[in-house]
């Protein structure tokens, strides 16, 4: 008996320190502003105006906020959940957040979360983000005499879903012919399983199953003829097993999406890229620039999206325009 008082004494303290001391909310920072925001901090009685470019400004459940009239916000939670608010008024954080007819599904959370993730980089520039990721990959020019990458689609550790594949480069002048190659090894001095001699800039290649198994890493370069090209880029074709885990992905963020059809595009691009479909990515951040070419959202995201595939000079174009 003394022992069982004991212990439901001590589930009671347990309970009254969970009582006391709650499950702590969720800390957010405002990730993209675009239009006319006002925020006022817990506690503050003015409001502050915060401008487009404004970003990593933290905000809590309790604050305030000010939106207005076809202004976009994201805010972003430390759980690496992503929320977009565009009802015009003044709300505290966590009203907003907490509308049925706002509230983000769990898929838009996840994929809106993880396209700011990339927006809200710390480099000063461009330029300083490309050689940043591009050197985590380990595609940074190791040296000097090698050829830069003209490869353009698929990217870099792509996987591919589709029987037949075309691949991309870019052009360089006074060039007549490119050798086109797929290695089934990294070392430099692997023979290609497949090469070719092509005088335009794509070839369209069938994923026949006697060239190229499923889940395992190919890689693919392109160069001008007689030259040398150290740099490949890794590609994979997926297993039907994998394929159908990420088609329920799809559906399932399909189903979430409320948005307009460009914000749908935006946010599919985000799954597809996370998931490394990256000529799929591509078309989808295409398709939202394509129904709102002046949004910045999207030129942004795009722009940051080429940046981290090697292809700079088109993502300052975005940027610029």
């Amino acid at each position: 008996m003394k022992t069982f008082l004991i212990w439901g004494s001590g589930v009671c303290l347990l309970l009254t320190l969970v009582a006391f001391f709650p499950t702590p909310l969720i800390q957010y920072e405002i990730a993209w502003i675009e239009g006319d925001f006002w925020h006022q901090p817990s506690g503050q009685v003015k409001w502050q105006k915060l401008e487009n470019k404004t970003k990593h400004v933290a905000i809590n459940p309790a604050d305030k906020i000010k939106i207005g009239k076809g202004a976009q916000i994201i805010v972003t939670g430390k759980d690496g959940s992503g929320y977009l608010l565009n009802k015009a008024g003044v709300w505290r954080l966590q009203q907003l957040i907490d509308q049925p007819q706002i509230k983000s599904p769990s898929m838009v959370k996840q994929y809106l979360g993880f396209l700011m993730q990339h927006i809200n980089h710390a480099e000063k520039s461009i330029d300083e983000y490309a050689e940043g990721y591009m050197r985590k990959k380990g595609l940074v020019n190791r040296g000097p005499g090698l050829t830069a990458p003209l490869m353009v689609s698929p990217q870099f550790e792509s996987n591919l879903e589709n029987e037949t594949v075309t691949f991309l480069w870019k052009s360089k002048p006074r060039t007549t012919s490119y050798t086109f190659a797929i290695y089934d090894d990294w070392n430099a001095n692997a023979d290609p399983i497949f090469v070719k001699e092509i005088p335009d800039t794509s070839l369209q290649v069938s994923m026949d199953k006697t060239l190229l198994e499923s889940d395992r890493l190919y890689y693919w370069n392109v160069a001008p003829q007689n030259t040398t090209q150290s740099i490949r880029y890794a590609f994979k074709r997926l297993k039907n097993d994998d394929l159908k885990k990420f088609e329920e992905k799809l559906i399932a963020l399909q189903t979430d999406l409320k948005f307009n059809k460009a914000m749908n595009a935006f946010l599919k691009a985000g799954l597809y890229e996370e998931n490394y479909f990256y000529p799929e990515a591509n078309r989808q951040f295409l398709n939202a620039l394509e129904l709102e070419p002046k949004n910045q959202l999207f030129r942004q995201s795009y722009a940051l999206f080429l940046a981290r595939h090697g292809q700079l000079d088109d993502a300052k174009k975005y940027l610029n325009m």
